[in-house]
């Protein structure tokens, strides 16, 4: 499995691939129902208002997202205001709306949507939080990744990974506060 991630996963086995890595299917079959159910509930006003600002900057010139409204930056929306509304003490963060994308190019919004939890909780634990805006502009290096991002990224296809993000994290580990590749 991991060669094969490695050679990079083909187009038409990515979904099924990136859900089996993640386990979001698990959470998925865990949770019937609860996407629907966040898609329904009221959001945040203040995470809305900055959400729609970032639709139209999500991959401009590709067919699912160029049209204003279309069903690309529909489904978009629908996924980052279930997770804010699923993770409140988070909320929204601008790095969060490409990796959403990228997963929508390959799945149905509610299986994204699980597999961006994933992420967010199981491989960039508090990556997302607001001390994002603290870390991104005190300088940092953009060079520098978590660990965990590392290993997300090892399994995922080169191809379909967005950049780099535009700023950086430190490791997870207490004891290790290195900026740069952090292999313990």
């Amino acid at each position: 499995v991991k060669l094969r991630c490695r050679k990079g996963i083909p187009s038409s086995l990515r979904a099924k691939a990136w859900q089996y890595l993640s386990n979001s299917k698990e959470l998925l079959e865990q949770n019937p129902g609860k996407f629907e159910e966040l898609e329904r509930a009221p959001g945040d006003p203040k995470w809305l208002d900055v959400i729609e600002k970032d639709l139209h900057r999500q991959f401009p010139f590709h067919e699912m997202f160029a049209a204003r409204g279309g069903h690309g930056q529909q489904d978009l929306y629908r996924i980052l205001k279930a997770y804010t509304i699923y993770r409140p003490d988070e909320g929204y963060c601008q790095a969060q709306a490409p990796v959403a994308a990228v997963l929508l190019m390959h799945m149905p919004a509610e299986q994204a949507f699980w597999c961006l939890v994933q992420i967010c909780d199981k491989y960039l634990p508090g990556y997302y939080s607001a001390g994002l805006a603290l870390r991104s502009s005190s300088g940092w290096p953009w060079s520098c990744c978590a660990t965990r991002w590392a290993q997300w990224r090892s399994c995922a296809p080169a191809k379909a990974c967005m950049r780099p993000w535009s700023s950086c994290v430190t490791c997870p580990s207490s004891a290790c506060r290195k900026t740069s590749w952090c292999m313990r």
